[in-house]
């Protein structure tokens, strides 16, 4: 661990899956703190993510209460981030570009 303080490093010691989904996983890790202690620590994984935010013309930001998830073959494969979340946004304010 090159420019870590080895003094600041925490030790994963074991770690053992508590629930996964296509989302997320939760996993349960025994962990050596640096002063030595071991405590048991919760660690929430995610893949990896895209925000998007939509502004008009006008600078006012789309805010909205809900989230999608982009299929992960419109990420996969080539396909093109900007042109996914472009699409995803397009179906849930169900407007059509201008």
């Amino acid at each position: 661990m090159v420019g870590r303080d080895p003094h600041l490093v925490w030790k994963t010691l074991s770690e053992e899956p508590v629930v996964r989904t296509p989302w997320f996983q939760v996993g349960l890790a025994d962990v050596e703190l640096p002063d030595g202690r071991r405590i048991d620590h919760c660690l929430f994984r995610l893949p990896p993510v895209v925000l998007t935010a939509m502004h008009d013309q006008q600078d006012r930001v789309l805010l909205i209460l809900r989230y999608r998830f982009i299929p992960l073959p419109a990420m996969n494969a080539g396909g093109e981030i900007r042109a996914a979340s472009t699409s995803a946004a397009v179906l849930m304010i169900g407007a059509a570009d201008s």
